[in-house]
């Protein structure tokens, strides 16, 4: 009998020696699991944690800290990669606000160049008008040179200019008289004062506009080439600046 419990003692001193054993394994592998984590690398940590985490399912279910550990080493591996993507948000999120404003200033610009169009082209229309003055000026001269050609003095050819038998403009230094206005023989064309009155006597530059330009009245010349001929018809000259002053309207 004494035998028989010295051997039930024994027994059960085995299996709490063999308890005692599997405990102590499981802390060692617990231990070097966690030493493992805190020791490599983060890449190698991460690898070691998942690989580690089969190899030690049931130490990680005895030991919740180092399950817990694994998942943190996880999460802090992917949060560059997070990280990346917010990054990559915000810029394309930058670039769609760019490409909008950047359609916002095209359609703007647009409308501006629509509404500018038509000051451009009075602009390109001025310019053209004062290129054609300027070489109609070429043939211009002032009071005192149209006198010697007329052989009056400069206060009689003020006068004519005032009571409108007289094509002037103004310039820089004063009036400006077309000699196209003498005939052949040295004389003032008689009908000038019905062109000026015809046309307008405040519309200077249109009475010469009107001498330049062709007429079906006069063979498709301007009045300045048909007045060069002998046989020149005045009465057609008037005509045509009757039509021409028409057309203007």
């Amino acid at each position: 009998m004494t035998k028989l419990k010295n051997l039930t003692g024994q027994k059960t001193k085995m299996s709490a020696n063999t308890k005692s054993a599997e405990d102590k394994v499981r802390t060692q592998h617990s231990f070097r699991l966690e030493q493992t984590v805190k020791l490599t690398p983060l890449a190698s940590t991460v690898r070691t944690a998942v690989t580690s985490r089969s190899a030690y399912s049931s130490v990680e279910q005895n030991n919740p800290a180092a399950s817990n550990l694994v998942e943190s080493h996880r999460n802090v591996a992917l949060r560059p990669r997070r990280l990346n993507q917010n990054l990559l948000d915000l810029y394309k999120a930058e670039i769609d606000n760019l490409e909008k404003e950047n359609r916002y200033l095209k359609a703007k610009i647009e409308k501006l160049n629509k509404r500018l169009e038509p000051y451009e082209r009075d602009m390109s229309e001025l310019e053209q008008i004062n290129d054609i003055k300027k070489a109609y000026l070429e043939n211009m001269v002032q009071s005192s040179v149209l006198g010697e050609k007329l052989n009056c003095t400069r206060q009689n050819i003020n006068r004519l200019r005032r009571e409108h038998k007289l094509i002037a403009v103004n310039g820089k230094n004063g009036n400006y008289f077309p000699t196209w206005q003498i005939d052949q023989s040295g004389h003032l064309y008689g009908f000038i004062d019905k062109v000026i009155s015809t046309i307008g006597a405040d519309n200077q530059w249109t009475q010469i506009q009107f001498f330049h330009t062709p007429s079906s009245l006069l063979d498709e010349m301007s009045p300045i080439n048909y007045l060069a001929k002998n046989d020149a018809n005045y009465d057609l000259v008037v005509k045509a600046a009757e039509h021409y002053n028409e057309q203007s309207y």
